[in-house]
């Protein structure tokens, strides 16, 4: 078998512009900014005059040649793995055929076609927004102008339409291998792997599709990660097996380790070996259980037996110029969720399927991925040809993902359940019929044909029951956004008992460096046309301020209103996810909304579009700790709880104490606690309205776990008023930067109780082990730095440190 990736010297041309010697992946926007032939679509509000280029069409060819052994085989096969999106396909004059959708692969017979010099395969991208244009009119007609059109028709990145948290630029290109496969003797297509777990062993069931010009012979090698082979030579029917009988299981992180094995499949014909299949799989079990139970029903991920409380967030593409995301991207991001103790990620179904690498990654780490398909918040009219993409999309993509250790889930869809039942869609019969063809049928009958062991959910939200309350708390996910959207205080998420808590929000500004990468020095107005163009939830930076007003007092500066913005996000993440750990049991999930940023904005994201932490991913770091103290406050009644996430029975104590404002003890205590495994439970209750009567504005209430050893494992405080009207005190906070060991870190003292304390660096990023954290008690704190984007110095570091806190938080 001989395969040539066409990647390289493609030429692209739009309209005027006329760019050689492009290289996969190349979109329009990526090579006329690359070029310098574009402004940047993410600086200051150039995106509005950007997208206007994606009303026309552009094209894309390549020249190849390719050898006599190629011309010359039996099969000769030119493969797109990824192109986007409306693209007609010629080669040496013939029409092939076209592309509609950039979800999934093409493959076109050449055989025919192809010779040995001279080859010119050419592209026709046709304009997805002239496209969307002409389906808006035959949704008006039906009455569904408001919840889809031509981009739900279109098997597009969705989001490149524009969404409440990135830009519209709807982009054509190329963002996968372009490939010619040659072939006389034969191909194996594909390889599946089954487990059955039983009496501490497992059998690995495998199943092939292979094409073949002559005696066959599949044999497949499973090799274990210390070294131990397992061989077994599938049948005619082209299926076998092996049993691992001393299997090393696979765990999410945070409940054990992540072993993989090997598989590796070869076709033989007429005894010589003539292609391979090689996969990394995880033995685990992984299932979601949706039983009744004592409160409604259950929503519940086991792994291996064991039913985890899942924690992590939403993720949205890493850029809205796909050729620009990478393994790079991915390791970062990854690497981000890692050290903020999250297990899982919801994929979201607005983006894109995600690529093997990423996958790979999660597999090596741990991290759980529930995967929607890539249908949101429309309603999907059926054609023949959208049937057809459907069906073929669903294939190739559950074959690719089916069998990583990572897949948790695959979920129909993004919120179009809930679009059906909010905007009367399920009136509209049309649609109604072709929700349940997609999600009721196409998709779960893809499911059970190629994917039986992973579980399937139809919509998120859902209560399992079609059509019937997706918001119910009793069964079922719930995307609730009564805080922000509804304008909700922090503690509304205490009024309910989720099941499964899978999207819920709260935006900040993000870094003040990242506000300067896209504006000049007169338009950071929060308000102005640049910034608000920078934040594309409606009236996002008024609500911002709305919640501000609240809880903070008004911040002089924009340095500061970033700051109090982020302080206020992790606040209101943190007093949802504290308190669905608390109800672990009823509530087995924490799914934020959202994770990253596909450009520089304002929005609901941890982490900004620069890999920059927001407070709230900092406060992740702490709220999704594997064992965890909080508070459930009720007036001056305070109940301690602690969540143990860990497959460890936890022992320590709790030291506690109510402290005015210089930190001073009013009253302290201790108690010894014992914690099982994958449990929360309420160690200490006690009234403290005699400590805080006539004190409510300048006396708090901190707390923190210790473990066996005496060390700290988690801390936390609660004040008895917010905290604009707290009687702070000057906190005069010191600090000196300490090498040991080739780490750096970051001892602080301050003579007074301090909120929010937040540390910075001048002219260069850095992660700490904590930031956004109070100074109570002995009003002392060592940080670690656990990366930078530069090589440090102790002096570096010394001179370019910035340090506030909430005291500071109304100075200019």
């Amino acid at each position: 078998m001989t395969k040539q990736l066409l990647n390289k010297g493609w030429t692209f041309s739009h309209g005027e512009y006329k760019v050689k010697n492009c290289e996969v992946p190349f979109s329009m926007y990526s090579v006329l900014l690359k070029k310098g032939l574009i402004e940047d679509p993410f600086y200051r509000d150039n995106e509005y005059d950007i997208s206007a280029m994606s009303n026309t069409d552009s094209d894309a060819s390549v020249k190849f040649d390719l050898s006599e052994d190629v011309i010359g085989s039996k099969v000769v096969r030119l493969s797109f793995f990824g192109a986007d999106t409306l693209i007609d396909v010629t080669l040496n004059g013939v029409y092939l055929g076209k592309m509609s959708d950039m979800h999934r692969r093409y493959d076109f017979d050449i055989k025919d076609v192809v010779k040995e010099k001279g080859n010119l395969l050419s592209l026709h991208f046709y304009s997805s927004v002239e496209y969307t244009k002409k389906v808006n009119e035959e949704y008006a007609k039906v009455g569904l102008e408001r919840v889809g059109g031509g981009h739900a028709r279109l098997r597009k990145v969705a989001s490149m339409n524009g969404w409440d948290w990135g830009p519209r630029l709807p982009d054509m290109g190329i963002y996968k291998d372009v490939c010619i496969t040659a072939y006389s003797d034969g191909e194996l297509c594909d390889v599946g792997v089954r487990q059955i777990h039983e009496d501490g062993k497992v059998r690995l069931k495998f199943s092939a599709e292979a094409v073949s010009f002559g005696d066959e012979r599949i044999e497949v090698t499973v090799t274990s990660p210390d070294g131990k082979e397992y061989k077994c030579t599938l049948d005619k029917d082209r299926s076998g097996g092996i049993v691992i009988d001393d299997p090393r299981l696979w765990w999410p992180n945070g409940y054990g380790e992540q072993p993989l094995y090997s598989v590796d499949a070869v076709l033989y014909v007429d005894g010589a070996p003539v292609d391979a299949n090689s996969k990394r799989i995880g033995l685990r079990t992984v299932t979601l259980h949706t039983e009744n139970d004592e409160f409604g029903k259950e929503f519940v991920f086991d792994v291996n037996g064991v039913r985890i409380f899942a924690m992590g967030a939403n993720y949205i593409p890493e850029d809205s110029l796909i050729p620009r995301i990478d393994e790079s991207t991915a390791a970062r991001l990854i690497d981000n969720c890692l050290l903020a103790n999250f297990n899982m990620i919801r994929i979201w179904g607005g983006g894109y399927y995600l690529p093997d690498y990423f996958m790979d990654m999660c597999d090596e780490c741990g991290l759980l991925i529930w995967h929607d398909f890539m249908f949101a918040c429309s309603a999907y009219l059926l054609t023949d040809e959208l049937r057809d993409n459907i069906k073929v999309e669903a294939d190739q993509n559950l074959r690719r993902l089916r069998d990583h250790a990572s897949l948790a889930l695959m979920c129909g869809n993004n919120e179009i359940e809930q679009v059906f039942v909010d905007f009367k869609v399920k009136d509209v019969d049309v649609a109604v019929k072709d929700y349940i063809e997609i999600f009721n049928n196409i998709l779960p009958e893809a499911m059970a044909r190629l994917a039986p062991d992973v579980s399937y959910w139809p919509s998120s939200p859902s209560s399992g029951e079609l059509f019937v309350d997706t918001g119910d708390p009793d069964r079922g996910d719930v995307h609730n956004w009564s805080v922000w959207h509804g304008s909700r205080p922090f503690k509304e998420y205490r009024r309910f008992h989720f099941r499964f808590c899978s999207e819920y929000g709260f935006e900040a500004f993000p870094h003040l460096k990242t506000i300067e990468a896209f504006t000049k020095e007169d338009e950071r107005n929060p308000f102005c046309r640049i910034m608000e163009s920078h934040q594309k939830c409606r009236g996002g930076n008024g609500k911002i301020l709305m919640y501000l007003s609240q809880t903070y007092l008004y911040p002089h500066t924009l340095e500061n209103l970033v700051y109090a913005s982020q302080l206020l996000q992790g606040d209101a993440i943190r007093y949802g996810v504290e308190h669905f750990r608390r109800d672990r049991g009823r509530c087995m999930g924490s799914l934020y909304w959202q994770l990253n940023d596909c450009w520089p904005t304002s929005s609901w994201s941890s982490v900004d579009y620069f890999g920059r932490w927001k407070g709230l991913h900092y406060a992740a770091r702490n709220f999704y700790a594997p064992v965890l103290i909080s508070a459930h406050e009720n007036r001056t009644e305070m109940t301690l709880n602690i969540s143990n996430e860990t497959m460890s029975k936890f022992t320590g104590k709790v030291v506690y104490g109510v402290y005015d404002n210089k930190n001073t003890a009013v009253m302290t205590g201790e108690i010894d606690i014992t914690v099982d495994a994958l449990s929360s439970l309420d160690v200490y209750t006690q009234e403290l309205a005699e400590y805080i009567e006539k004190h409510h504005t300048d006396r708090l209430f901190a707390f923190r776990l210790l473990n066996d050893k005496g060390e700290t494992v988690s801390t936390a405080g609660v004040l008895f008023c917010p905290p604009k009207h707290f009687d702070f005190i000057d906190p005069d906070i010191s600090c000196s930067v300490r090498k040991n060991k080739g780490e750096f870190y970051i001892d602080l003292s301050g003579k007074a109780f301090a909120k929010g304390v937040y540390i910075d660096f001048n002219g260069f990023d850095v992660i700490l082990s904590d930031n956004y954290f109070d100074l109570a008690v002995d009003g002392k704190k060592t940080v670690k730095i656990l990366k930078s984007d530069v090589k440090l110095t102790k002096e570096m570091l010394q001179s370019a440190i910035k340090i506030k806190s909430v005291y500071d938080m109304d100075k200019d």
